[in-house]
């Protein structure tokens, strides 16, 4: 079978795919859209407005008819995410009452936005966001903005953990992550609900960079289209972490900056020789990602290695460039941890000595592989999960005549450089590539594949991938989560 009949029939199994899912999934849940038809028509709205706008955007010889599909079908694919952001919003909101004493009350939100005070003893599987995750680093926050970010003044607010009181949440955000993240939220931390619209705005911003970073390493083909398309669709991202108080997408406001900067100097064959240039400003930018969540080093390693196996002139400086930076300030934020969580050992070493003593599923690096893989279907959609495990197949097998090339192969491992310690070292989830995501997507070939076919087939794979990711979000808030 030819190149052109493999890449067709991978795109029509992710579109097929995706709606079957869609279709068996949801056709008994709920009252407000019954049955077969309201899943596959949500999907089918959702299809073709991404198929219009790919067109639009990424075809200039496109027929004037995309523009007015466009806006046309953007009203009702607004008006469901509208209704399915209301109920979403308010979802598992808890913050703690104040800081001024050692075991402060909840303020709960309910669905219609009212608040109602409840005890120290509220069950954290039940009523909170991701088991408390939100709820600490909201905590951190405020701290932050109650102490200027002095980390003397933060071990102040931290006394003896006993059950879930005070210390126990600024322990639990502080001991496992730098202080810029919470120094990113203090501005809105004493309001949650508009935290929550501060975390979608720089969800927002994110999807914006992620589409001109592509753009950055083939402006000729849109491939910023694309890889914002997969980062938006991710159901793992769009319901855990788009719209809350999350670790793991506030880093990729720089992380994906720098990748496109990194990206223009890669395309234009400039790596700099001297202090200079975009690629030592990626590397700052790729440092200050590491003050706000660890994980955005692996990006950092990633573009390193990525950039030496190009054995261009000043490849090893531009490296160094990237990793010196990200290394710095991972010991700076350590060791801010240090100083404002006393007589606790921070994240980064505890996760060390558990996975060189410990052997489970989140401590045990080949337990952990297996259960990220198995959890990439509900993670990832299903649409990007075949597209993860195929294309570097397809690639590689459209270069086999020419062998393997060292830029190539230095991108899938590129890609690893994210995937494979996301995976082994943290926990078994995808979010922890967040950061490197687009740099995976390079990786495992979704650029090549991309400039690799038409406009239409462009199109039809943006679309199926959307589809799937906007369908998952609406139906399930809409059906299952109401």
């Amino acid at each position: 079978m030819s190149y052109r009949n493999l890449s067709i029939a991978l795109a029509i199994l992710c579109f097929g795919s995706g709606l079957a899912y869609m279709i068996f999934r949801y056709a008994e849940s709920g009252e407000s859209i019954p049955g077969v038809l309201g899943a596959a028509t949500v999907f089918g709205v959702a299809w073709f407005w991404a198929f219009a706008l790919s067109r639009c955007v990424g075809d200039e010889t496109a027929s004037s008819v995309w523009p007015v599909l466009t806006i046309a079908l953007a009203f009702p694919c607004l008006a469901l995410l509208g209704q399915s952001l209301n109920r979403h919003i308010w979802r598992n909101l808890v913050a703690l009452e104040s800081l001024d004493c050692e075991t402060p009350q909840y303020i709960l939100w309910n669905q219609c936005g009212t608040t109602q005070i409840e005890p120290n003893t509220l069950d954290l599987r039940k009523f909170f966001h991701r088991g408390g995750d939100e709820t600490a680093h909201l905590a951190a926050a405020l701290a932050m903005r109650e102490t200027g970010g002095n980390p003397s003044a933060v071990a102040k607010l931290i006394g003896k953990r006993e059950g879930h009181n005070r210390a126990y949440w600024l322990r639990r955000a502080l001991s496992g992550h730098p202080p810029g993240l919470a120094l990113l939220y203090a501005p809105v931390a004493t309001n949650p609900p508009l935290a929550r619209v501060w975390a979608a705005l720089v969800f927002g911003a994110c999807a914006v960079l992620a589409y001109w970073a592509g753009n950055q390493w083939s402006p000729g083909t849109r491939y910023g289209l694309f890889a914002a398309t997969v980062f938006v669709s991710i159901p793992n991202l769009t319901w855990w972490h788009a719209f809350s108080v999350s670790s793991d997408i506030p880093p990729a406001l720089f992380t994906f900056t720098a990748f496109g900067l990194v990206g223009r100097a890669v395309r234009n064959d400039k790596l700099p020789t001297q202090a200079s240039g975009p690629i030592a400003l990626a590397g700052v930018l790729l440092g200050i990602g590491c003050l706000v969540t660890l994980t955005a080093a692996l990006p950092a390693f990633a573009l390193a290695f990525l950039i030496l196996t190009t054995r261009r002139e000043g490849s090893l400086r531009a490296a160094m460039w990237l990793l010196v930076p990200s290394a710095l300030c991972v010991l700076a934020g350590v060791g801010y941890s240090k100083l404002a969580v006393p007589g606790e050992r921070p994240g980064l070493f505890a996760r060390v000595a558990a996975v060189a003593h410990e052997n489970n599923v989140y401590t045990s690096p080949l337990e952990g592989l297996l259960t990220f893989v198995r959890r990439l279907p509900m993670d990832l959609g299903i649409p990007v999960t075949i597209l993860f495990f195929a294309l570097p197949l397809l690639m590689f097998c459209r270069q086999y005549d020419n062998r393997v090339n060292l830029p190539r192969l230095g991108k899938l491992l590129g890609g690893g450089c994210v995937l494979i310690p996301a995976a082994t070292f943290f926990w078994p989830e995808i979010r922890f590539a967040y950061p490197g995501f687009l740099v995976v997507l390079v990786g495992l070939g979704f650029q090549d594949f991309w400039e690799s076919v038409s406009p239409r087939l462009r199109a039809f794979i943006v679309a199926s991938v959307f589809s799937f990711g906007f369908a998952k979000f609406v139906l399930h808030n809409l059906l299952v989560a109401a």
